[in-house]
């Protein structure tokens, strides 16, 4: 088990509607310098390894800077984001986590729910 959380990255949580369970996507630079893509949790009848596959992530870091740029491409096919569930209402919640190297020193998220501690119910709710 990939242990992401750990070091920098970002964390994308979904918890759509009719669905049980939840998506929380890991997407970290690797030490080689390329995206590395992992899901800790799927919802029930997913596949973690083929979703990850479809889910492209570029990075790019900017030592000078100090700037560390994450593109991902998640096809809404991929995670069963349809328009309906667009419509309906899905929670989501997002955590960047920051390692200088001794570890995890700290994290922002967009709601509780993902980085202390694990419950979809307190993410907020996406409508589109």
């Amino acid at each position: 088990m990939k242990i992401f959380w750990k070091g920098d990255n970002v964390q994308l949580a979904l918890a759509l509607p009719g669905r049980l369970g939840y998506w929380e996507i890991g997407l970290t630079r690797g030490n080689t310098g390329r995206g590395e893509v992992f899901l800790w949790s799927v919802p029930d009848g997913a596949e973690a390894r083929e979703t990850a596959a479809r889910i492209g992530l570029e990075t790019a870091r900017d030592e000078a800077r100090k700037l560390t740029v994450y593109e991902a491409r998640i096809p809404l096919a991929a995670v069963g984001l349809s328009e309906e569930a667009g419509r309906a209402g899905f929670r989501f919640n997002m955590l960047v986590s920051d390692n200088d190297g001794g570890g995890r020193e700290s994290c922002l998220a967009i709601s509780p729910g993902l980085g202390d501690g694990k419950d979809p119910g307190l993410y907020p709710v996406v409508k589109f």
